[in-house]
């Protein structure tokens, strides 16, 4: 899979770009930049593969501390490829790249000398058809789900991309600030679905329900802390970025309006995680279909009726609709149904 996304996306970097209208004038930068991102998503297999196991056998730190030290490699690698040696876009590719390849070997090499029980030996070098299908049938939804997710991002873009660049920076800008913003709901989520699949093993619905109400507790306690520092350090964190005042304006504007709603986001997540693990998939991908059908419906329509304005309410308005189908969802307790026997040995 690693190696089909690598060559789908240096094929297509270029026309996928022209169709979502990217500026003539970064077109080129912007096809540099995916292209070496593409190329290196196996250090992403990496680190997630091997970030994964080791969270589903309860060591949840250990992945934490390779993420952080990737970030920190990141920082050092643009400083060094972008300031010291101007490589410009392709040098901050690179260095993102760099940190992800790092820290999912570093990963792989703690997971081999630490867990010998994930040692593969060559005699056991082939498929188990049970597993490899049930692998199958969580990894395809969530697959479908996340990429149809996407689609419906990139068509948001393509639409903001119609404004002029000015608009494009302070729109790129403030999804950084909003990928940032979802780490609380993406880290509860894993947390949550790790815990979930587990007790799904054992059966155990009442520690999986009490899970959720815990980590919905924390969701709620942790934007109550990082939405406000969003609205208010908006003009802080634009200006950091750029010394344009129609994009600063632009970016504090839609900072706050997406703020306050990013606690939608993360319980999104945590009903995306936990109807996972329980082997509810189905729901999942109709969750991640009304994202599409909201996200697109929305950026058109609003657009027509107040211009880019409309736009910066796009995301907020679709995050709490595929939210409320997971609470139904999870309400109406179909979910317990679903859970079956763990894998036989």
């Amino acid at each position: 899979m690693t190696i089909l996304v690598t060559v789908i996306g240096l094929l297509t970097t270029r026309p996928l770009l022209i169709v979502l209208q990217t500026p003539a004038e970064v077109l080129d930068a912007a096809v540099l930049y995916l292209r070496i991102i593409c190329a290196g998503s196996v250090g992403t297999m990496l680190y997630n593969w091997i970030s994964a196991v080791l969270r589903s056998l309860g060591n949840s730190v250990v992945p934490l501390i390779f993420l952080g030290i990737s970030s920190l490699l990141n920082i050092v690698f643009d400083i060094l490829f972008v300031a010291v040696i101007p490589l410009g876009v392709g040098g901050a590719a690179f260095a993102t790249v760099l940190a992800q390849v790092i820290s999912g070997v570093a990963c792989l090499l703690y997971a081999w000398k630490i867990l010998p029980m994930l040692r593969i030996r060559r005699d056991k070098l082939k498929l188990d058809t049970y597993i490899g299908k049930q692998m199958l049938v969580y990894g395809l939804p969530a697959a479908l789900q996340m990429s149809i997710i996407s689609i419906s991002d990139m068509t948001l873009q393509a639409v903001v991309n119609t404004y002029g660049t000015t608009l494009v920076v302070a729109y790129g800008v403030c999804i950084k600030v909003e990928g940032l913003g979802m780490q609380v709901g993406d880290a509860l989520g894993t947390a949550l679905g790790t815990f979930t699949g587990q007790n799904t093993g054992a059966k155990n619905i009442e520690r999986i329900k009490a899970g959720f109400r815990t980590t919905f507790l924390l969701n709620a306690i942790g934007y109550a802390v990082v939405s406000p520092l969003i609205f208010l350090l908006a003009p802080a964190i634009m200006r950091m970025f750029t010394d344009s005042q129609e994009a600063i304006g632009y970016g504090v504007e839609y900072m706050h309006i997406f703020a306050p709603f990013l606690i939608g986001v993360g319980t999104l997540n945590l009903f995306h995680n936990m109807l996972r693990a329980v082997g509810d998939v189905k729901i999942t991908i109709w969750m991640g279909i009304s994202e599409v059908i909201t996200r697109i419906g929305f950026a058109f329509l609003f657009s027509c009726l107040w211009g880019y304005w409309g736009l910066w309410w796009v995301s907020p308005i679709t995050w709490w609709c595929a939210a409320g189908l997971g609470g139904l969802r999870y309400l109406s307790g179909v979910w317990k149904k679903k859970i079956k026997t763990t894998i036989p040995s």
